[in-house]
């Protein structure tokens, strides 16, 4: 046994020291891009990724930057990226420079594409970092719900990881309404998700997750659903996303009452207004209806519009409604309406 430790110790070791040296070499990669800006201007650096408007990108002396893409002329690198246009289309390859202002060459194979730099919508390099995969967001705050005039606890939560084709997600919310005397009410929810993006208009999603909705009297909901979302336009500024799926779910009344099964349809829509000088601005429109399909009766209703400023660097202070409509609530039910607005300061990576 002891000698099995050792050598399980020696392994663990070695593979930590290899791990070490892979990801020095990986963080340690030559910053030999170059982006000419359209005033003359040039920047040596690491493309981060182009993304709603903006390039990141990493440099040795003044640390990551951002540039607006409508700045910059042009674009040239050794290393890999891939491309959405605005079509949809995705190009993958190296980005050589292509000696004319306002015209990006994709080189894959020997062969060139060459594009008109306003039809690029995103860029992302297949090396980066695994830190720089990740989205992170999380919010504190209060709000005022129909259930009762008095301030509640909310927190929100999220990560998201971005790969070249596939991300994955999971979010997490929580309100909780206190009006004394052991009167307290919650709406909580826990979402997990995975994407595939089928072209740069075209994507899928599986998601699965749990939801608790006191004032609807849903104890519990567990949730597993599939959709298909498509982008009807995307710009530097605005995003508009339709979906629509189905999911199942089996749901636990507040009441004492046996779970019931049911299936739905999903139809639904995203909408976003960005804007990303600093100080940062956003604006988010979701709306989702959910047609019975077991129960052809019932219908739910899930919307919200939160907006975003930024006061400090990554740190925003955050308004949002929301409200969620059943028209045949579960037993114990107060209402077949939940509504409520939260104020949140939300800090984002």
């Amino acid at each position: 046994m002891m000698r099995f430790l050792r050598r399980h110790h020696l392994l663990s070791r070695t593979l930590l020291i290899l791990l070490a040296c892979w990801s020095g070499q990986a963080a340690a990669l030559p910053k030999t891009d170059v982006i000419t800006l359209i005033n003359g201007d040039v920047v040596t650096c690491e493309i981060k990724e182009m993304v709603r408007g903006k390039v990141r990108a990493k440099t040795d002396h003044i640390g990551t930057i951002s540039i607006k893409w409508d700045k910059i002329a042009r674009l040239d690198s050794k290393y890999w990226f891939l491309v959405t246009l605005r079509d949809g289309s995705l190009v993958y390859g190296q980005l050589p420079d292509s000696g004319e202002d306002g015209v990006l060459v994709v080189s894959f194979q020997e062969k060139e594409t060459t594009l008109p730099m306003r039809q690029v919508i995103e860029i992302e390099p297949v090396r980066y970092d695994l830190w720089d995969r990740f989205d992170i967001s999380a919010s504190l705050g209060i709000n005022w719900t129909k259930a009762s005039d008095v301030l509640t606890s909310n927190f929100d939560a999220s990560t998201k990881y971005n790969g070249r084709l596939y991300s994955w997600g999971l979010d997490i919310s929580s309100i909780i309404t206190d009006k004394g005397e052991g009167d307290v009410t919650r709406r909580n929810e826990l979402g997990i998700y995975l994407q595939r993006e089928i072209s740069g208009k075209l994507n899928w999603t599986v998601d699965t997750g749990t939801y608790r909705n006191d004032e609807l009297g849903v104890r519990m909901r567990v949730n597993l659903g599939a959709n298909l979302g498509y982008y009807f336009f995307r710009t530097s500024h605005i995003e508009l996303k339709a979906l629509g799926g189905a999911n199942v779910n089996r749901e636990w009344a507040s009441l004492d009452a046996d779970p019931a099964n049911n299936a739905e349809g999903r139809v639904g829509t995203n909408f976003i207004i960005f804007y990303h000088d600093s100080p940062k601005t956003d604006l988010t429109v979701k709306a989702d209806l959910y047609p019975g399909l077991t129960d052809t009766d019932r219908a739910r209703f899930e919307g919200s519009i939160s907006g975003r400023q930024e006061i400090v660097k990554d740190l925003f202070v955050k308004v949002e409604y929301y409200e969620s409509r059943d028209n045949k609530p579960p037993a114990g039910a107060h209402s077949k309406e939940d509504r409520g607005i939260v104020f949140a300061i939300e800090w984002t990576k």
